[in-house]
């Protein structure tokens, strides 16, 4: 299972837009559904998706974790699978320090998420 990104950035125009491959797998998705996990840093996002797949669906832990002060997660990462007829997607975020500590990209990224998004987890540590 193949860990892949949902924007590119371009520093110099300080823009963000959609890849073209999530833009692709959406479009050709079968009844998608995508889920968010947002939270604090090291609060535990990824290891709960990883949890989830592991448990559930016998998938390795695909998406990266560690132990360091500083969380491993940047930008928004997604795997897409397929469970009883729909594609799922679920997405990893970059992590918040706290509500002043959010990133202009996660800021953003939330936002272009927010219409597209089918259920958003909140993890709290």
């Amino acid at each position: 299972m193949e860990i892949k990104h949902i924007f590119e950035i371009d520093e110099s125009t300080n823009s963000i837009s959609l890849t073209p491959e999530f833009e692709t797998d959406i479009k050709n998705a079968k009844n998608p559904q995508i889920i968010l996990i947002i939270g604090n840093s090291r609060s535990g996002k990824s290891s709960l998706l990883n949890a989830i797949l592991s448990k559930g669906l016998n998938i390795d832990e695909p998406f990266s974790t560690s132990n360091e002060i500083e969380g491993c997660t940047k930008d928004f990462n997604y795997i897409k699978m397929t469970l009883n007829s729909k594609d799922i997607f679920l997405v990893d975020s970059e992590g918040a320090q706290n509500i002043n500590g959010v990133s202009k990209k996660l800021k953003i990224g939330l936002l272009v998420l927010q219409s597209i998004v089918d259920i958003i987890l909140f993890r709290v540590d």
